[in-house]
């Protein structure tokens, strides 16, 4: 900025609120014819930089160094309140650091302090809590709360807030989730109860049949619940309290390799149920070779009586004269039932014809049933290529074995 000259114009005492005004647009648009009062003068390098400060500064630097020029010339505080909208306690407070400091003083560099989320200390102590349990604090919780972690964090002397602590946490990519409630087997057998059941479908010939048992229920004959589509401000309802019409136990069996159900009607789980469904499965499967039964690990499907009769439908004599197959037990895992594949074809049949009805009878309910199975299979039968693949009645997964299914859809039950 050059030097002020003696030719430059005198400033006037008295300013008025239009002058004031149209000397600070001066300011920032002809700085170099710009008019400038004694004190200006007398603060010659002062006065230089608060000049280059509004030429470069930013934005807040600007309204600083507007104010202090327009107090140098000598506009009021009110004045320069109308003109900049900068806070009459702001430009107060600026001028007295400009007496006491100069510019300097005014735009010196504020330290710029690293975040508190960085902090190396904080982030140790806010993982060293989390990593111990609650009760180990005095805190009656098995799961830590944020509020918690402030309350552990003050005892140690480090000040922080809710949402310091929760960013640490995110930014370590912690989260709160809930525990879900799994489907697991114990048996100590399992890898090779499994791995028996994949080399047998995995070697599964043309004439060979593999069926997933089960049997679903008891359930009984009554209104029941379920999601359904309903009209606004409609809430549909189902009595607590029902007299049942009566009960059914269907038991089921799905060979795998065409998807065909076979069931009939039982009034008991047990081994009579079985033996009845393994003659009935070897009479449609007459002329097969092999018949594996595959199912979970409950009592009457491991009886001595079953185990006698498998023994003696499988004797040469007996299979020569009836012309029947071979059948092979080929048992799931214990508590492996979400890996029983018809599963998956009881829980797709609730959803469709079980849930939300009320069927007048046993006798209608076990029609609708009939007609579930009977579609189900002259689908599969037109489309085998989808077998597998089709969800029939939204089943929650695929008809097939596979380790990581989960057949078993408790919503659906």
């Amino acid at each position: 900025m050059p030097a002020p000259t003696k030719e430059r114009e005198s400033v006037s005492e008295s300013h008025s609120p239009k002058d004031d005004l149209l000397w600070l647009a001066q300011v920032m648009k002809d700085p170099q014819n710009l008019p400038w009062s004694e004190e200006m003068r007398l603060k010659f390098w002062d006065t230089t930089e608060l000049l280059a400060k509004v030429e470069n500064g930013s934005h807040r630097e600007r309204k600083n160094a507007l104010a202090l020029l327009g107090k140098l010339h000598g506009i009021s505080i009110r004045n320069l309140y109308r003109c900049l909208g900068t806070a009459p306690s702001t430009i107060w407070r600026i001028s007295k650091t400009f007496k006491e400091k100069g510019t300097a003083g005014v735009f010196r560099q504020r330290p710029i302090h690293a975040p508190k989320a960085n902090d190396q200390k904080i982030k140790a102590a806010v993982f060293s809590i989390i990593h111990s349990p609650p009760s180990e604090h005095g805190i009656n919780r098995t799961s830590w709360k944020v509020g918690d972690i402030c309350r552990c964090l003050l005892r140690q002397d480090i000040h922080v807030s809710k949402k310091l602590v929760s960013k640490i946490i995110r930014e370590a990519g912690y989260t709160w989730r809930k525990a879900k409630t799994v489907l697991t087997s114990n048996d100590p057998e399992y890898r090779q109860k499994l791995d028996r059941i994949k080399s047998v479908l995995s070697t599964l010939g043309k004439n060979d049949r593999f069926c997933s048992i089960d049997e679903f229920g008891p359930f009984a004959v009554k209104a029941k619940g379920g999601k359904i589509l309903v009209g606004p401000k409609e809430y549909p309802h189902v009595p607590q309290f029902q007299k049942s019409k009566g009960w059914l136990i269907v038991t089921a069996a799905l060979e795998l390799s065409q998807n065909q159900v076979t069931h009939f009607y039982s009034k008991a789980k047990n081994t009579t149920e079985m033996i009845k469904l393994l003659e009935v499965l070897l009479e449609r499967y007459r002329g097969c070779d092999r018949l594996y039964f595959s199912w979970d690990a409950a009592s009457w499907h491991a009886s001595k009586a079953l185990q006698e009769k498998v023994r003696t439908v499988n004797l040469p004599d007996y299979r020569e004269t009836s012309l029947t197959p071979y059948v092979e037990l080929v048992p799931l895992p214990k508590s492996a039932q979400f890996l029983n594949v018809i599963e998956s074809v009881f829980s797709g049949m609730a959803r469709a014809i079980i849930h939300n009805s009320d069927y007048k009878s046993v006798a209608d309910a076990v029609n609708a049933i009939d007609r579930y199975f009977q579609e189900r299979n002259e689908h599969f039968l037109t489309h085998p290529k989808k077998a597998g693949k089709k969800i029939w009645g939204d089943e929650p997964s695929a008809s097939e074995f596979a380790e990581w299914n989960n057949c078993k859809d408790s919503r659906w039950r």
